[in-house]
C-alpha cells in the first residue's frame, strides 16, 4: 500500500492500522465468509459504506470558527486511515507535517498527492521551467547491510538516458552504507 501511494516507510504504523482496520471487516472464507467484527460483536454485520482509497488525496473543512473571512474553507490532505472509536479520518498534511483527525472531508480517491515528487506547499513562482525540490517528509535513517557479499557490477552501456533507475544507481552509488559486525 505505502509503494502504491507513493508515501515514505514513516507512514508504516498507520498503514498497518489501516490493514487491519480493513481485514476485520472483510469476509473471510474459512469463518464461512462471515468477518472477524461478526464474530466478536454477537452477529453484528459492519458498515464499510466509509471505507476509502488508501493515500488519496482529501480536502478537510475548516470549521468557519477557525477560520478568517478570506481563509480558504478546506486545505488539502493525505488520506492515510481511520481513527478507531470514532467516525474520524486520519490525514497527513503535507504543508504543517501533521496527522489531523476529521470528519468533515470531501475525498478524490482517483489523485494521490504523494506521488508527485516536485510538489511543496509554498506558492508557486511565476517562471514555470524552474522546477521545486520536493523535501522529505521524514527522515529515513539508513538500513544496515551486509556488505561481506558482493552485489552483481551492471555493465555500463554508452547510451545515455534520463529514466528513474539511472538516478537511483546514481543515488546508490553516493550512500554510504554502515558495516554490520
Amino acid at each position: 500500500m505505502l509503494h502504491n501511494t507513493g508515501l515514505s516507510y514513516g507512514f508504516w504504523e498507520y498503514t498497518i492500522c489501516t490493514v487491519t482496520h480493513i481485514y476485520n471487516r472483510s469476509p473471510i472464507r474459512s469463518l464461512k465468509w462471515c468477518t472477524l467484527h461478526e464474530i466478536w460483536s454477537g452477529g453484528h454485520t459492519p458498515n464499510v459504506s466509509y471505507f476509502r482509497v488508501f493515500g488519496c488525496k482529501a480536502y478537510v473543512h475548516v470549521h468557519k470558527d477557525d477560520r478568517k473571512k478570506l481563509d480558504p474553507k478546506a486545505f488539502e490532505a493525505t488520506f492515510i486511515g481511520y481513527e478507531p472509536g470514532s467516525k474520524g479520518y486520519r490525514l497527513w498534511d503535507k504543508c504543517t507535517r501533521s496527522v489531523t483527525l476529521s470528519r468533515d472531508v470531501k475525498f478524490d480517491e482517483e489523485s494521490f498527492p504523494s506521488h508527485k515528487s516536485t510538489e511543496t506547499c509554498s506558492t508557486p513562482t511565476t517562471d514555470a521551467t524552474v522546477p521545486t525540490k520536493s523535501t522529505n517528509l521524514i527522515p529515513l535513517l539508513p538500513v544496515p547491510v551486509d556488505t561481506s557479499t558482493t552485489l552483481p557490477i551492471h555493465a555500463e552501456t554508452s547510451t545515455q538516458s534520463n529514466n528513474d533507475e539511472d538516478n537511483v544507481e546514481d543515488l546508490l552509488d553516493q550512500t554510504i552504507i554502515p558495516k554490520i559486525e
